[in-house]
């Protein structure tokens, strides 16, 4: 359960530096607005880390 854990933070980490670097650059080429829905974002990314932590725990 452990190494699930520390596997889904790092991929996490790492989607969230990635899209985080998507989303800034659309902004700045002004394709995407700067205000948006953060509690929707959370939700979406609260979604996405306990279905990575579900796979690697489980794929294991």
């Amino acid at each position: 359960m452990k190494l699930a854990l520390y596997k889904a933070i790092g991929n996490f980490a790492t989607e969230v530096i990635i899209l985080g670097i998507i989303y800034f650059g659309l902004v700045f080429l002004k394709v995407l607005p700067l205000d948006i829905n953060w509690w929707w974002l959370l939700t979406v990314l609260t979604i996405i880390f306990v279905a990575q932590f579900g796979y690697f725990y489980l794929r294991k």
